[in-house]
């Protein structure tokens, strides 16, 4: 009886500490220029059609093309990714 209790609390932690984690992020659902203006997301992360995921800091959309940086404190966006590259986005950080 002690062994499945003990095995119980430690499964309810493991679900706990993954839960918590999983709570800052969304899927975003629309289209992505539109998401990121109303949103204003401070961090995604977009899913390119070959596969492939990139993440994206303070992200903008400029014509046809999402813009970031490769990392928050960067002042200059450095990564660029073509609308018609990506298959979903999904935001990471927190939105205004």
């Amino acid at each position: 009886m002690a062994r499945s209790r003990g095995r119980l609390g430690v499964a309810s932690l493991v679900l706990a500490l993954c839960a918590g984690g999983c709570t800052s992020m969304q899927i975003a659902k629309g289209s992505p220029p539109r998401i990121i203006a109303d949103k204003q997301p401070s961090e995604i992360e977009i899913r390119k059609v070959d596969g492939s995921r990139i993440r994206l800091y303070k992200p903008v959309v400029r014509r046809d093309t999402i813009w970031g940086s490769r990392t928050y404190d960067n002042r200059t966006q450095d990564r660029v990714v073509a609308l018609s590259e990506q298959s979903g986005l999904r935001i990471v950080g927190g939105v205004e």
